[in-house]
């Protein structure tokens, strides 16, 4: 179980890190650093559909955690993505009323 949380751990830092160059590649077109997470989700989603089919042994066990695998980070990659867009220019947008 400590191995799949390190793995989990190291999905959200390889997709929030991807979210973030891509954030800073292209400050006009938002959508972009959103892209990797909507791919996740199809895989994730194809994976699930993939491990309900009949299989030999644990072939289908492991479908099911690579879908999981894919929706973490999905949801990791469109968490970041939204704290980029909203959350840190919201801050930002605070502190300069506040000095004012």
């Amino acid at each position: 179980m400590d191995r799949f949380i390190a793995v989990l751990l190291g999905i959200t830092l390889f997709f929030a890190g991807l979210t973030y160059i891509l954030g800073k590649f292209a400050k006009k077109i938002r959508i972009i650093k959103y892209i990797p997470g909507i791919i996740a989700i199809l895989l994730g989603v194809y994976y699930i559909y993939i491990a309900r089919q009949p299989h030999i042994g644990f072939e289908g066990l492991a479908m099911a955690i690579l879908a999981i695998m894919l929706f973490w980070a999905a949801l990791s990659n469109l968490v970041t993505g939204v704290i980029i867009d909203f959350v840190i220019p919201m801050i930002k947008n605070r502190k300069k009323t506040d000095s004012h």
